[in-house]
């Protein structure tokens, strides 16, 4: 069977499994960042990279050309993320297929799918799926420029791979340490030297958005230093929850131990005959792949924490680029007690997957994003609004939880509703958003509104707001409460 025959139909079918349930979650105030970036129109969105979240630039153009066919929703979004996550898995197919080892890439696959981090990834409308998906496939290419005397296609296709891997998330650069570590062991010192010159050119194609994300560096001032550094090195980058974390971490280290075991007698002298005869073509891209998995798993996390000890750099889920890493050494572990023990690995792969389907099952939840209400809060507009009524959002709430966000990121649910408190829409400012009416401003906007008014208030109404409303002749006609947001009706007296 041909590799793409095998990793395609995997491929979409972890697609169609990460979508399951991928609607359910409201939208938070990060995805709905994504969503208003997609929808501003390209001068817009150049003007706007060039102030903030430049070094998400390349997904926001990517996600503005995808809702530009499905419409803008939550919903259309994940799907971008899910497609990826199923790019993943084909990718994890490919590298077991080239290393010999097709049982191994297979079941690479299925722990992408389960794995909390990437099943979380798969249900966010942000970069954090197309970033792990770009990983996958930079190593892929790293694979190939790492044996000697590699084609000329295969330098072109890493150098360009390893550029828009950083476009998307540029701590995938840290991955440069795959093929630089594989051609050294595997090659010599001096094809990784040819590597080195070859990794130096991506990175100079992708200097730009390193620019940008030195410049724009206060833009994430909010990490600023782990509250609990051992869940958050330990649990959250790949687990999210304890109990997948413990039986991953188990899986990882007995994969270590076997590694390492199996490296130590493969040295012994009565093993070299037979490894001499044994090391084909296969037996080195087998081995390179497994090389290529520990530095994957173990360089980026191990830099970023450093890092962050000088540096706040680090926040768990910036580390989802380094997750197939997680599910191929797995895999790999659960290949070899197959190959030994078929009913052990059977097990042992069940009790990995079972392991984390509370964690996947939790992340599809209505409130599983920041105990986000929104699309409850965007459901009753739909509802009970009429058009032509007007609506007004709590500017008073944090940004990530900025009510006024619901009506963006559900565009079709508020469609013919006046928003009465808007200044500057988003669409016209250089930041990520844009502004809001108060004072005298809002209170003359409001004057001038229908017979009916929507207020959606953060945890309580503000006083300011009320008194607004009642100087413009609205009395309150109703309340619902929702999670932590409210929905107020007025008319006008």
């Amino acid at each position: 069977m041909r590799t793409a025959a095998l990793a395609a139909p995997l491929g979409v079918g972890a697609a169609a499994i990460s979508l399951v349930g991928a609607g359910v979650p409201s939208a938070w105030g990060d995805e709905a960042v994504s969503l208003m970036s997609a929808q501003r129109d390209w001068p817009s969105l150049a003007r706007m990279l060039l102030h903030a979240d430049g070094v998400h630039g390349a997904y926001y153009a990517l996600l503005h050309l995808w809702l530009g066919v499905t419409g803008v929703d939550p919903l259309a979004a994940r799907s971008l993320s899910a497609l990826a996550i199923g790019a993943a898995a084909a990718g994890v197919v490919v590298l077991g297929r080239r290393a010999g080892r097709t049982r191994w890439g297979v079941l690479a696959a299925v722990v992408v799918v389960s794995l909390p981090r990437l099943s979380w990834a798969a249900t966010e409308a942000r970069s954090s799926a197309l970033s792990a998906a770009l990983a996958v496939w930079l190593v892929v290419a790293a694979l190939g420029i790492a044996r000697p005397a590699p084609r000329r296609r295969s330098v072109v296709l890493y150098v360009v791979v390893l550029a828009l891997s950083m476009l998307a998330f540029v701590y995938t650069a840290l991955l440069v340490a795959v093929p630089l570590i594989v051609a050294a062991a595997l090659a010599g010192r001096r094809h990784a030297l040819r590597v080195l010159a070859w990794s130096a050119l991506g990175v100079l194609l992708a200097a730009p958005v390193v620019v940008v994300a030195i410049a724009q560096r206060g833009q994430i001032g909010w990490v600023n230093g782990s509250r609990e550094p051992v869940l958050d090195a330990l649990v959250e980058p790949w687990f999210l929850r304890p109990l997948p974390a413990v039986v991953g971490w188990c899986a990882l280290l007995a994969a270590a131990a076997l590694a390492i075991a199996r490296g130590i007698r493969s040295r012994s002298a009565t093993q070299r005959a037979t490894d001499a005869v044994a090391a084909s073509e296969a037996g080195d891209a087998a081995r390179a792949l497994g090389i290529a998995t520990a530095v994957w798993v173990v360089v980026p996390i191990v830099v970023i924490l450093l890092l962050t000890l000088a540096v706040p750099v680090f926040t768990p889920r910036y580390l989802t680029f380094t997750a197939p890493g997680v599910a191929l050494a797995v895999g790999w572990l659960v290949d070899r007690v197959l190959a030994r023990r078929a009913w052990l690995g059977v097990l042992l792969l069940v009790v990995v997957v079972a392991a984390a389907v509370p964690a996947d099952a939790a992340e599809r939840q209505p409130g599983a994003k920041d105990g986000s209400d929104w699309a409850s809060v965007a459901a009753q507009l739909a509802r009970d609004a009429r058009p032509g009524d007007g609506i007004l959002y709590d500017e008073a709430a944090p940004a990530w939880r900025l009510p006024r966000e619901i009506g963006y990121a559900y565009p079709g649910d508020v469609e013919g509703l006046v928003d009465l408190g808007v200044d500057v829409d988003f669409r016209d400012s250089d930041g990520l958003r844009g502004t809001a009416l108060a004072g005298d401003a809002l209170r003359r906007s409001l004057a001038s509104g229908g017979a009916r008014v929507w207020y959606v208030a953060y945890l309580g109404p503000q006083a300011s707001d009320l008194a607004a409303l009642g100087d413009a002749g609205y009395r309150l006609r109703g309340e619902t409460r929702h999670g932590r947001d409210a929905v107020l009706r007025f008319d006008r007296a």
